[in-house]
């Protein structure tokens, strides 16, 4: 990394402060990215789609590291850290970003589900659904269905039950 090369960093937020946070930087002239995708919101009477967050708590930031406009963007009050090694901003690669922006600026973007890194073995949460508040580990990844099986340990006997990749969170 050569200085003065700017670069996408991945910023983590506090939760629901990604629109903020994006708004914040926006105004003040920085470019960065939100990649969003439609949910169904059921909150109330009538079923309507809302703009959610493709990545809970992430934004992306293109900026210099130890720039002022990356320290702007590290004291506003929704942003937790970047994603760093060895005290520098870790970069994601252009590819990736532009990726992103090809999904989420598609006609299917009701369509797109974020997928967390999970590998048998790994203990998880289920955060929704009829299993919500239930851990397990996961025995085997369905990729055809885009479900995980998770293995729940209850009255000492296993059960495994196909569960919606976005209802999972690690332990």
């Amino acid at each position: 990394m050569k200085s003065g090369t700017r670069y996408w960093m991945a910023l983590y937020t506090r939760p629901f402060h990604e629109f903020k946070v994006r708004e914040i930087l926006e105004r003040r002239g920085c470019e960065v990215f939100l990649p969003t995708r439609l949910s169904l919101d059921l909150r109330f009477q009538r079923k309507c789609l809302v703009e959610v967050p493709l990545f809970r708590s992430y934004v992306f930031l293109r900026a210099e590291p130890k720039s002022p406009e990356f320290y702007f963007a590290m004291n506003l009050p929704g942003v937790v850290y970047a994603l760093s090694k060895n005290g520098l901003p870790l970069e994601i690669p252009e590819v990736e970003i532009q990726s992103l922006r090809i999904l989420v600026e598609s006609r299917y973007r009701d369509q797109l589900i974020s997928h967390p890194r999970l590998i048998p073995g790994q203990c998880v949460v289920v955060t929704r659904g009829p299993f919500q508040g239930a851990r397990g580990v996961v025995q085997r990844l369905d990729r055809e269905t885009l479900h995980f099986v998770v293995n729940i340990h209850l009255l000492g006997q296993s059960v495994s039950v196909a569960v919606e990749p976005d209802w999972l969170k690690l332990c």
